[in-house]
C-alpha cells in the first residue's frame, strides 16, 4: 500500500495542507535550486599579509599565527611560508597575490602611440559652459581635475584629453 500523498486543486490561491505538499499547478512548478559557486580558495590573500577565511575549518591551522577578526585574518608571525604550506598539505586551496599575479591573463599588446604633438590640435575636445571633466590619475588611485584651456576669441572652451585616459564628465 503506497502513503496518501495530498493532491490539490489547480487553484493558485489554495493553501497547502502539509509543507512538502506540491502543487501541480504550472504557475508553481518547482524552481531549481542551484548551490552558489564555491569559492575559488578557502584562504585568499586579499593584501600584503592580510588574508579572507572562505573555509571556516582554516581557522584550526591559522590559530596562533596572527589575528582572526571575523573572515579576516591577519599574519603577524614570520612563518608565512610555513603556514601556506602546513594549510596547501591540509588539502586546502590557498591563493596568494603572488598566484592571482601569475593566474592574470598576458595584457593585449597595445599599438605604438605617438608622442604628444604640442603643437597639434589632437587630443581638444570642445566642452559645454559648465562641463567639469576629470580623469582617474593610476599613480595616485583618485580622480584628478582636468583644467580646461583658455576660451578661444568666439568664446568656445576646450580640454584637453590625452588618449588611454579614462575620463568622467
Amino acid at each position: 500500500m503506497h502513503s496518501a500523498t495530498p493532491t490539490l486543486p489547480r487553484r493558485c490561491n489554495v493553501s497547502l495542507p502539509s509543507y512538502n505538499a506540491v502543487c501541480h499547478h504550472a504557475k508553481h512548478a518547482p524552481i531549481a535550486k542551484t548551490a552558489p559557486p564555491r569559492p575559488s580558495s578557502d584562504f585568499e590573500e586579499i593584501r600584503p599579509q592580510v588574508f579572507f577565511i572562505h573555509n571556516p575549518a582554516v581557522r584550526q591551522i591559522i590559530k596562533g599565527e596572527g589575528t582572526i577578526d571575523g573572515t579576516r585574518f591577519e599574519l603577524t608571525s614570520w612563518r608565512r611560508e610555513g603556514l601556506l604550506g602546513r594549510l596547501e598539505s591540509h588539502g586546502f586551496r590557498v591563493l596568494t597575490l603572488e598566484t592571482q599575479i601569475e593566474l592574470l591573463p598576458e595584457p593585449p599588446h597595445a599599438d605604438e602611440v605617438e608622442p604628444p604633438d604640442p603643437a597639434a590640435t589632437r587630443g581638444v575636445h570642445s566642452i559645454r559652459r559648465g562641463d567639469r571633466y576629470s580623469f582617474f590619475d593610476a599613480w595616485h588611485y583618485r580622480w584628478a581635475a582636468i583644467a580646461p584651456l583658455p576660451p578661444t576669441a568666439d568664446g568656445q572652451t576646450h580640454v584637453h584629453l590625452v588618449p588611454g585616459w579614462v575620463v568622467r564628465r
